[in-house]
């Protein structure tokens, strides 16, 4: 008996494929894009090549390559690895600041902030935030393990959730010319805590890979703090590299992982489920 779909996956089957424009919309588009950047005679210019190209010229051969490709992606769209390669792994500038995203949230409830730890103390507030936060996030990571999240809906239009899984235990890799993406397996278990400087690898699970509590993940976040104020700024904040431009940064990752050492860190960074 054939399985269904789990719920995240229900809807990837009916989704509707990109379509290919056609050539005369493509150009059209095109010169109403350069329009405001061009003067009357570089425009005339470029509406005579357009022509050129269209009629005769390259457009034809390579609207039928276009049509060809998208046909033979039935899986995915003709545009997406494109897409990927051009408007950001090709990127060479900082990803800081430009395309790196993250999450800022409302303040909790004070009785979450101020709740007492496992030991009877008081625990620090932000550590319960981050820890709740920690918690939330494992469980929606959770949710995508097993395929039992609900998928996006924009009115009554189902959305594409392929790239869901690279929310966690992903990251992009400086190389030469162009960024790669790395995944990890889902069993890397740690997220990755970041103070003044220092990244500490957190883990989530107990050695027999049962979830740990709440409480026992802000009792580690009190440590991580107790350390990181302890070592002060770091001297070294390696960190910081990330957001140089992208050869840089790969030339500078790459001296670091000539020492085993810093091999070894890296990947509980790059493997880590998240950042905090």
């Amino acid at each position: 008996v054939p399985q269904s779909p789990p719920p995240l996956w229900k809807h990837q089957h009916v989704l509707p494929r990109l379509p290919v424009p056609n050539l005369e919309q493509t150009l059209v588009r095109y010169l109403q894009s350069v329009r405001p950047f061009l003067t009357d005679q570089q425009f005339a210019n470029t509406s005579k090549a357009v022509a050129e190209f269209a009629v005769g010229g390259q457009g034809e051969e390579l609207q039928r390559r276009l049509k060809k490709r998208a046909k033979g992606k039935n899986d995915t769209s003709w545009l997406v690895e494109w897409w990927n390669q051009i408007a950001y792994l090709t990127d060479r500038g900082p990803v800081v600041f430009y395309v790196s995203y993250f999450f800022g949230f409302k303040p909790l409830p004070l009785s979450l902030l101020q709740q007492p730890s496992t030991t009877g103390e008081t625990g620090n507030p932000q550590c319960n935030a981050a820890s709740a936060i920690v918690e939330q996030a494992l469980n929606f990571k959770q949710m995508l393990q097993d395929g039992s999240l609900s998928p996006d809906v924009v009115g009554k239009s189902p959305q594409c959730m392929a790239v869901y899984p690279l929310l966690f235990n992903a990251c992009r890799i400086p190389t030469k010319d162009s960024d790669v993406v790395a995944t990890y397996s889902p069993a890397h278990s740690h997220f990755l805590a970041a103070r003044r400087g220092h990244f500490f690898a957190v883990q989530t699970t107990d050695g027999a890979g049962r979830r740990l509590s709440r409480h026992v993940i802000a009792q580690q976040l009190l440590r991580v703090v107790a350390e990181a104020d302890r070592l002060g700024d770091s001297a070294a904040p390696v960190g910081a590299l990330t957001s140089w431009g992208r050869d840089e940064w790969a030339d500078a990752r790459g001296r670091l992982l000539s020492k085993s050492k810093n091999a070894r860190a890296m990947e509980a960074v790059e493997s880590a489920c998240f950042v905090i």
